[in-house]
C-alpha cells in the first residue's frame, strides 16, 4: 500500500489518543498475523504464554499479569491447554489452588518469540531510537496505569456523566 501525502497529513492532525488507538490496531493486526502464521497462537494466547514465562500462577495472578479480567482468561487458557502449551496443575502446597504452568512446547514458543522481540522488532517499520523508545514506553505505561486506576474507581477521563 502506498501512502499519499494527504494520508500522512491527516494522521499528523489526528488527536493523540486516537493516533495511539490506530497504531495499536495496526500493530495488533501485524502481531496477530505473525503469531498465528509462525507460532499457531493468538495475540491473547501469546500474552498469557509470556506472562507464564515469568513463572506459574493462579488464574487470578495470570489475569493481573496480562491486564485482563479473570473471566476473559478462561477461554484463552482453554485454547492453550487444548494445544498443549499450558497445563493446569494442583498447587502441591494448597490442593484447592489450580496453577497455570507452561509446557515444554509453550516454553519453546515463548523463547522464540521473546528472542525475536529482543532482537529487532518485526512489527516496527524502523529500529526505534533508544531515546524515543524510552519516551514512548513511559507514555504507554502511564496510559495503561491511568486506565487501570480509572477502572478501579469506575470512571473514565472525559466521559460524559449525563445521558
Amino acid at each position: 500500500m502506498t501512502f499519499d501525502r494527504s494520508m500522512v497529513d491527516q494522521l499528523r492532525q489526528t488527536p493523540l489518543p486516537q493516533l495511539v488507538s490506530i497504531a495499536g490496531n495496526v500493530l495488533n493486526s501485524r502481531w496477530n498475523a505473525l503469531l498465528s502464521q509462525e507460532h499457531g497462537v493468538s495475540t491473547a494466547g501469546m500474552n498469557v504464554l509470556m506472562a507464564l514465562s515469568r513463572g506459574p500462577g493462579t488464574h487470578t495472578e495470570i489475569a493481573r499479569r496480562c491486564w485482563v479480567h479473570v473471566s476473559t482468561l478462561t477461554g484463552i487458557v482453554d485454547t492453550l491447554a487444548r494445544d498443549r502449551l499450558v497445563e493446569r496443575q494442583r498447587d502441591t502446597a494448597d490442593r484447592r489452588k489450580v496453577l497455570l504452568v507452561l509446557t515444554p512446547q509453550g516454553r519453546k514458543i515463548t523463547e522464540r518469540v521473546g528472542s525475536m522481540l529482543r532482537s529487532a522488532s518485526a512489527l516496527a517499520p524502523t529500529p526505534a531510537n533508544p531515546e524515543h523508545e524510552a519516551i514512548i514506553r513511559d507514555f504507554l505505561i502511564d496510559t495503561i496505569l491511568l486506565g487501570e486506576q480509572e477502572a478501579a474507581h469506575g470512571s473514565t477521563a472525559g466521559a460524559d456523566s449525563a445521558e
